[in-house]
């Protein structure tokens, strides 16, 4: 007689850790997931990062050909006083082109930053 109440609390028992075991395991599942999603949120915003600064770089040397462009048609058509200052404007041009640049440089870090916070 005193078997059975053993029995059926050890049983109890064994279920009561099956059940935890199997919330833990959701538990272990639904992070992994989480993570899995982070990881691929912080991969899309590096690709887009990446894609951006391409695009700043090929922006910034087509200016850049452009100044020199501008500069060389300065010199060959005007007198020394006028060269200098449309190259004083035009360095001023480029060193806002600069700016803006670095500028776009450091949201991209910025957002860098927050994707790997989010991880």
């Amino acid at each position: 007689w005193w078997k059975e109440p053993l029995q059926s609390s050890l049983i109890r028992s064994e279920e009561a850790q099956a059940h935890q075991a199997a919330l833990q395991q959701e538990a272990l599942e639904a992070q992994a997931e989480g993570w899995i999603r982070s990881f691929q949120q912080v991969r899309q915003l590096c690709v887009a990062g990446q894609t951006q600064d391409g695009v700043l770089r090929q922006e910034l040397a087509e200016q850049r050909r452009q100044t020199e462009e501008c500069q060389a048609e300065l010199c060959a058509a005007q007198p020394d006083d006028v060269l200098e200052a449309e190259a004083e404007a035009l360095q001023a041009a480029l060193d806002a082109v600069a700016k803006q640049l670095e500028d776009r440089g450091r949201s991209l870090t910025r957002l860098r930053i927050a994707a790997s916070a989010e991880r």
